[in-house]
């Protein structure tokens, strides 16, 4: 009984861990979400990193899109992602702003980064790019 509940245990704990898996800072989240997308052979990012990145508001839109035009994240439909930058912009109590800087294709990209830290660690909330927010995108995306 011991040796069964132990290894239930271990499996648990081994299939959970990377889905619970925690950011323990702002800046580890936004890295973690464009390692996505400098991996040969990468594809991106994937809904189902979403539950990692996003706070639960966030999610919820993310889930309700149905068609998006293009990736927020690299300002584009296709990408060759380099020079990669996170910076902090500011740490206030549970919310923060991290900025990315990065070139896709040559052209240089900066993306505002606005996350909160919950008993799960940091998550995405919201971006902003030079012309419009994550959180705006998403919704009309969910109207189409």
């Amino acid at each position: 009984m011991r040796y069964w509940l132990a290894t239930t245990m271990l499996a648990t704990v081994l299939l959970t861990g990377p889905a619970l898996a925690q950011f323990k800072t702002p800046e580890a989240a936004v890295e973690s979400l464009y390692a996505t997308y400098t991996k040969p052979g990468s594809d991106g990012f994937a809904d189902r990193d979403a539950p990692r990145h996003f706070d639960a508001a966030l999610l919820k839109l993310w889930r309700a899109a149905k068609h998006k035009d293009s990736d927020f994240f690299i300002q584009g439909q296709d990408f060759e992602v380099k020079d990669v930058k996170i910076t902090s912009a500011s740490v206030t109590g549970d919310k923060a702003e991290a900025i990315a800087t990065f070139r896709n294709f040559g052209e240089p990209m900066r993306i505002t980064y606005v996350l909160v830290q919950g008993k799960d660690g940091w998550r995405i909330t919201d971006a902003r790019s030079k012309s419009e927010t994550l959180r705006a995108e998403l919704r009309r995306a969910s109207k189409q």
